[in-house]
């Protein structure tokens, strides 16, 4: 047993010699967010698991960027990766961390990508908000209530089969994601598509209109957008659900199209990214606090949630207890 210690001690230590000084990806952030609720006791911010498997199923590394973080912190963090994602979840606007770190992410990305530096953006639901709400440059909220929590099919809008997003999907899937409900949508706020198209409003000049839903009461809402001069994207429906959600309390569709779609999504995300050059400065520093440092807790068993399993981050916090009946709060 002493020689089998020693032997693998000697291995360990030849493995950690041989790591190389930088570390290059593609590595995407994913943004944390304040727990609420049940989830408070497990730790003081969260992603859901599916986000981490949605990008590591096309080929890319995942790095937990706390919403917490200074913007010095997140500034030194940014310029080691590759992509940002902003999820979906339950968090205030505009008095919350996450709301603050997005603002500061999004317009940390505009800058770069004027400035030469390919970085691409993409928002989910909660994120998919932000990066609409912190473009608007409003003093009013630009969302209103609804009820989405439901599959549907989308509506492509004119123009959108040229867009840089949907450009190059497959003819078969293309028809599949207008006529089957493969979209999963979880939110009780919604963006009137107005605030695109109508050329008096805020969005027009800086985003692209390519998909639309209905809410349960029938009123049109934005569900797929694109930047007219980044690599930035949102969704307002979940594409990570697809494959990695498989929670009993909501009906997730988990046909092949449903599949296929999220593939192509996340495929051509990480495709994005494989264009920037960042990369880590010290490998050490990646390894030790990449997203495989942290354990995912079976949040479905231990809390009766939505989201089938997440990750959580003890970190230093001052912002305030969130109220879930809130009703500016958005959902998972």
């Amino acid at each position: 047993m002493a020689v089998l210690a020693v032997s693998l001690g000697l291995l360990l230590a030849g493995v950690a010699s041989s790591l190389p000084d930088t570390y290059k990806g593609p590595v995407i952030g994913i943004l944390s967010q304040k727990t609420n609720g049940k989830m408070s006791r497990l730790g003081h911010s969260y992603i859901a698991a599916s986000y981490v498997k949605y990008i590591e199923g096309a080929g890319a590394q995942v790095y937990p960027v706390l919403d917490s973080w200074s913007k010095e912190k997140l500034n030194e963090t940014l310029h080691s990766l590759n992509g940002m994602l902003l999820p979906g979840g339950a968090q205030l606007f505009p008095n919350s961390k996450f709301y603050e770190a997005s603002a500061y992410i999004y317009n940390w990305v505009v800058d770069r990508n004027k400035n030469g530096v390919h970085f691409p953006l993409w928002g989910t639901c909660l994120g998919f908000e932000a990066i609409l709400t912190v473009q608007a440059n409003l003093t009013k909220d630009i969302r209103f209530g609804c009820s989405a929590h439901m599959p549907n099919n989308l509506t492509i809008e004119d123009g959108a089969q040229d867009s840089r997003l949907l450009s190059n999907i497959d003819s078969k899937l293309y028809e599949a994601i207008q006529s089957e409900k493969i979209v999963y949508n979880a939110h009780s706020f919604c963006i009137d598509p107005d605030i695109i198209t109508k050329e008096e409003e805020p969005l027009h000049s800086s985003f692209n209109l390519l998909a639309t839903n209905w809410d349960a009461h029938g009123r049109k809402y934005i569900a797929l957008v694109e930047h007219k001069k980044h690599p930035i994207y949102a969704s307002q429906f979940h594409p990570e659900k697809n494959g990695f959600e498989w929670s009993v309390y909501v009906e997730v569709p988990h046909t092949h199209n449903a599949i296929f779609f999220m593939q192509y999504l996340a495929n051509f995300l990480v495709g994005e990214a494989a264009q920037n050059e960042n990369e880590f400065g010290d490998a050490k520093e990646w390894y030790s606090t990449n997203i495989n440092n942290f354990s995912p807790v079976y949040t479905l068993s231990k809390i009766n949630s939505t989201l089938e399993s997440c990750y959580f981050f003890n970190d230093k916090r001052n912002d305030l207890d969130i109220d879930t009946s809130d009703d500016r709060l958005s959902v998972f």
